[in-house]
């Protein structure tokens, strides 16, 4: 599986293109087991990034939930983007400077 901020935005961002989904739908998106997709939105719904509230089929309360995204989810996922970009623009920095010639920002 993924690295463990790749795993965050990649279910946050899948949340952000929905309005709700099921463990069973977010662990067919990341290819993992629905257990393993259930613990880990149950992690995120408790660090606030998604809402969950019980699936109702008809008449009755299923024991399923549905997850959303939060509004500090939302923020969260940006956040994580912008470091994520910044660490991108870092690497690609580092290996121009390892080339052969001396990296010098301007010539005469």
């Amino acid at each position: 599986m993924a690295g463990y901020n790749e795993t965050k935005i990649a279910v946050l961002s899948f949340f952000e293109g929905q309005d709700e989904a099921t463990a069973r739908e977010v662990a067919e998106y990341l290819g993992i087991t629905p257990f393993g997709a259930s613990s880990y939105l149950l992690k995120l719904h408790r660090n606030g990034l998604l809402g969950r509230r019980r699936l109702r089929k008809g008449n009755r309360v299923s024991r399923e939930r549905v997850y959303y995204i939060t509004w500090k989810g939302f923020k969260k996922l940006e956040w994580l983007r912008a470091t994520e970009e910044a660490t991108q623009t870092n690497l690609v920095y580092e290996d121009e400077v390892q080339g052969d010639e001396p990296f010098l920002p301007f010539r005469s």
